[in-house]
Order: C-alpha cells, then sequence, then structure tokens
C-alpha cells in the first residue's frame, strides 16, 4: 500500500508526460491507483485478522497500549478518508480528505515503526 502510493504521488506531483494537447498525467498513475485500491480489500482483510491475533492478545498483556490505540486510530482514518474520497460528496471535504490521506500514509511506516520500537522496548525477557 505504502509503495503505490507513495510511487502515485509522486507521479502526481513531480512527472508530466508531453501529450496532444500538453502536459498531461502519466500513463502509469491509473495502474498505480488501480493497485492501490485493490490491495486496500487485502489491508482491510489483514487488520481484521491484525484484531484478532495481534491486537486481542496485546490488550491482556497491558504493555504498549497507547502506541496501538493511537495505530487503530490510525488506520482507521486511513479506511474512513479512502471511503470518503470513493463514496463522498464532490466537495471540499473530498479534498480534504484526500490531502490528509496523502499525508497520513506517507507517514504510516514511521508511526508503525515507533510502535514496534516500544513494544520491543517493554517486551518482558
Amino acid at each position: 500500500m505504502f509503495l503505490t502510493g507513495s510511487f502515485w504521488l509522486y507521479l502526481e506531483f513531480f512527472v508530466r508526460t508531453r501529450g496532444e494537447f500538453g502536459n498531461d498525467h502519466h500513463p502509469w498513475q491509473n495502474v498505480l491507483i488501480r493497485l492501490h485500491g485493490a490491495f486496500s480489500y487485502f489491508f482491510v482483510i489483514a487488520l481484521g485478522y491484525l484484531l484478532r491475533s495481534h491486537v486481542r492478545p496485546a490488550l491482556r498483556g497491558e504493555r504498549n497500549r497507547q502506541s496501538g490505540y493511537f495505530i487503530l486510530g490510525v488506520f482507521s482514518f486511513m479506511v474512513l478518508t479512502a471511503v470518503i474520497q470513493l463514496f463522498g460528496p464532490e466537495s471540499v471535504i473530498e479534498d480534504w480528505s484526500a490531502q490528509l490521506h496523502r499525508w497520513v500514509g506517507l507517514g504510516l511506516p514511521v508511526l508503525l515503526g515507533i510502535h514496534v520500537y516500544l513494544g520491543k522496548k517493554t517486551r518482558k525477557n
């Protein structure tokens, strides 16, 4: 998800092709955004699996809860902003949703890294 989204963003902001009527979007943008959408279905399935196999047991362990709740909130936010982009009204809300989805998505690997680091730091040996 991160790769398709970030590569799409790179093409959107930094790459243009010369078309018949002037500058145009890169042809790979359409492919990448479709792949991103297709992968999102698998992401939601994986998130459901994580809720059962990782989150439920971790709640009993009483460690790393704050960053875990934060990560769950960020994932929920990403799903919500994606749904707004797909099914929401074409308005300022959709524009804000797209911008927030892009920038939070770019920061997600860092947030996940912090969550993993904090989990390893508090692990009992």
